[in-house]
């Protein structure tokens, strides 16, 4: 009889071999059949890092990664060569996508087992374990939220705003998340994990977010520096009216950048999901060799970002502004570190406002801040509004009711506001059919309510119990 281990081996041999092939075939049609190849083959290079990261982490969760590979690539197949097939067949690229498109599928189906079998294995490991509060343990558990962290940070990041081309095209979205996932996802879980692991709080995390937000702007895509970016509609209108020439960056954009890239990459997507196992929201999720691979895949990512970059635009940073960039973002980092000292310093008097509050308060400023005019008055305006309010925030979540719901309004509040705003305006670049752009719309915002309201439900029930726990030890002491 086969054991659920054997099928979840078997299942990540064949997963990995079928990953292989179908990088195999897409890379002979990169080198031989195509009239106008892209200037790297990225599907297959990243299929490719499926396959070797599946080898490598022996986590349930690690066929995630090469599974929704291999959905894009039959979804490739399916919806944008076999329509070219029909309107000119050739027996040889029929034989090769066809053979591609069954490579793609049993990877798919051998991604499925594994991914069933390792779960259950890992469950029934957990229940067996007499120690589950270790910190290996911990980690095997939160599998799930890592996934969760990887693929919301991404689509907070870049397709919730709706401003590119790619706005309700589900193919290229999908394929898009093969970059976003290690250039969002990727630092958000280190970012987290540095956190969680030096006890360095929220404070800590907003600083890293900002270095992070600094380090993509400013030395990765660095649209920070660039007087023209990506063929975006009124780039130079919004830029021009604050710029710094000296320096060569617009004030306006640097907050937008900085701080936008800080709270809805990073902070906001990590407050949902912590509040999805509300128990676990301050242990490691990865292990060494899981930030290893975190780091490597977001140094990836962003060299392939920025050779895009150098290659496709007219405007470049000088190396005087990566550097400055760098170090800026060395020293937030380091204040981060320092900030560890201000979350040690809590749980005195109450008076934290309520979390309905809180989400209205947060939807209301972030509201106010959309309209803002491009001007220097917006800028000093919305600087010193976003300052008072990161210290408003420091000051009540130093107070001994604040609880894991607080956060969770506040990253819900945006992220909703957000996906409203969206509608609002069409994308920034290219032409969008308007079905598709508010079909995009309506499916991210559902996403976002639905996630907000599970991970405040979870935070209640988490608040209650320990509410319920500390009160009955404060009875068995009297």
């Amino acid at each position: 009889m086969t054991t659920p281990r054997a099928w979840a081996d078997k299942a990540r041999r064949m997963m990995m071999a079928a990953l292989l092939s179908t990088a195999a075939i897409g890379t002979a049609f990169w080198l031989f059949n195509n009239t106008n190849p892209p200037a790297f083959p990225f599907g297959p290079v990243l299929l490719v890092a499926a396959a070797l990261f599946l080898a490598i982490i022996p986590a349930w969760w690690a066929a995630l990664p090469g599974t929704f590979g291999a959905v894009y690539a039959s979804a490739m197949i399916l919806t944008r060569w076999v329509p070219q097939l029909v309107d000119s067949f050739d027996a040889g690229l029929a034989l090769g996508r066809g053979l591609q498109l069954i490579s793609a599928v049993t990877a798919l189906v051998a991604g499925g087992i594994a991914t069933r079998s390792g779960y259950l294995l890992s469950r029934a490991a957990a229940r067996e374990s007499h120690s589950p509060t270790k910190q290996g343990a911990t980690r095997e558990g939160s599998g799930t939220q890592v996934i969760a962290l990887l693929i919301l940070a991404p689509i907070c990041a870049e397709y919730l705003a709706a401003y590119l081309e790619t706005t309700g095209d589900l193919v290229q979205s999908l394929g898009g998340l093969l970059i976003f996932t290690p250039l969002y996802g990727a630092p958000a879980l280190l970012i987290r994990e540095v956190a969680r692991r030096g006890s360095l709080g929220w404070p800590g995390m907003m600083l890293m977010g900002a270095a992070f937000g600094l380090i993509q702007a400013g030395v990765v895509d660095q649209s920070l520096f660039s007087s023209s970016y990506s063929g975006i509609e009124g780039w130079g209108d919004s830029r021009e009216p604050t710029l710094i020439p000296r320096l060569g960056f617009s004030l306006q954009m640097a907050e937008q950048f900085i701080m936008g890239h800080a709270i809805y990459s990073i902070c906001a997507p990590i407050a949902l999901v912590e509040a999805l196992r509300p128990s676990r929201q301050h242990d490691p999720w990865l292990g060494p060799r899981g930030l290893v691979i975190a780091a490597l895949l977001y140094i990836a990512a962003s060299i392939l970002v920025l050779q895009d970059h150098l290659a496709t635009e007219d405007s470049h940073a000088s190396a005087l502004q990566v550097i400055a960039s760098l170090v800026i973002s060395c020293g937030l980092i380091a204040v981060a570190v320092w900030s560890k000292h201000l979350r040690n310093r809590t749980g005195y008097g109450s008076g934290a406002p309520s979390p309905t509050i809180l989400f209205g308060l947060a939807f209301a400023g972030a509201t106010l801040l959309m309209f803002v005019p491009e001007s220097w008055s917006g800028a000093v305006l919305s600087i010193g509004f976003l300052a008072t309010a990161a210290a408003a925030t420091l000051i009540v979540s130093r107070r001994a009711d604040w609880d894991i719901r607080h956060p969770v309004a506040i990253a819900a509040a945006l992220l909703i506001n957000r996906a409203l705003f969206a509608f609002t305006y069409f994308p920034l670049v290219g032409e969008v059919d308007p079905a598709a752009k508010y079909g995009h719309n309506i499916v991210l915002l559902a996403l976002v309510l639905a996630l907000s309201v599970l991970a405040f439900r979870n935070a209640s029930a988490f608040s209650r119990q320990s509410f319920t726990a500390e009160t009955r030890r404060d009875d068995e002491t009297v």
